[in-house]
Formats: C-alpha cells, structure tokens, sequence
C-alpha cells in the first residue's frame, strides 16, 4: 500500500505539490482580501491588486523551490520572474473581470465570489507555470 501511495505521488509530485502551495496562495490571498476589503473597507478590485500582490509574490517563491524545482540564474532567473507575473496579469484580469460583473454590477458578496473564482485562478495558473514559465527545455543535441 505504501510503495502504491509512493508510485503515485511520484507520478503526480507537481499537481499534487500545485495544489498543497496553490492552497496556501489561496490562503494569502483571499486572508489579505479580507483584510483589505472587509476590515479596511478599501474598494474591492483595489483589495484585489493588493492581495494578488501577496498572493503571487508567496507562489513565486513556492513555485520555483518546490513545485518546480528550478534552478535558473542570471538572466534566465530574470526572464523566467518577468514570464511568472506576465502569466499571472493575465489571470488576474480574468479574475478582475469576474469581480468586476459579479460583485460590482451585480452586487454578489465579495467573498463568496472570491472563493468561487479561485478554483478557475488556481487551474490557469497551474497551466501558465507548468506549460509556459517552468517548462522544460529539451537538451540541443
């Protein structure tokens, strides 16, 4: 039973990794939404940004250690940092837009959509890394 349990996180070591440090990003993000939003009162796409600071500059860190291990450095480390939050502007205007028409125009509770939108958040950034900034390079042979 062991050895199985093994194989499998083995076989699916980076989801699995994804998924334990995308809920601890969750975790940031939508705690320092909150804070932002429901403590503060500061406007929610603006507690957004702030907590999507937050929460990126937590994934960057886990993401590079122990999802994906990468060791880049020099300019490679640079251009992979620019690639990272390149991918998660992008995301993040997705989840702008999804705060934008839920909360704002229709008056939906800014933390019940935050939390909903999160599972969309956590799988376009999981493919952004994965595909685009921690990818592989194959060997020039």
């Amino acid at each position: 039973m062991i050895d199985r349990i093994c194989a499998l996180y083995k076989k699916y070591r980076q989801p699995i990794l994804y998924v334990f440090f995308g809920g601890g990003t969750t975790i940031v993000g939508v705690g320092s939404f909150l804070l932002f939003h429901s403590v503060l009162h500061i406007h929610e796409l603006l507690a957004n940004v702030y907590s999507w600071v937050l929460a990126v500059a937590f994934a960057y860190a886990t993401s590079r250690k122990w999802v994906f291990c990468s060791r880049t450095k020099g300019q490679d480390f640079y251009k992979e940092l620019i690639a990272f939050y390149a991918g998660r502007l992008v995301v993040l205007g997705v989840e702008e837009s999804m705060l934008l028409i839920f909360v704002t125009c229709l008056a939906f509770p800014g933390t019940a959509v935050k939390l909903s939108v999160q599972v969309l958040v956590m799988i376009g950034n999981f493919v952004v890394s994965k595909f685009i900034v921690f990818r592989k390079k194959k060997d020039a042979q």
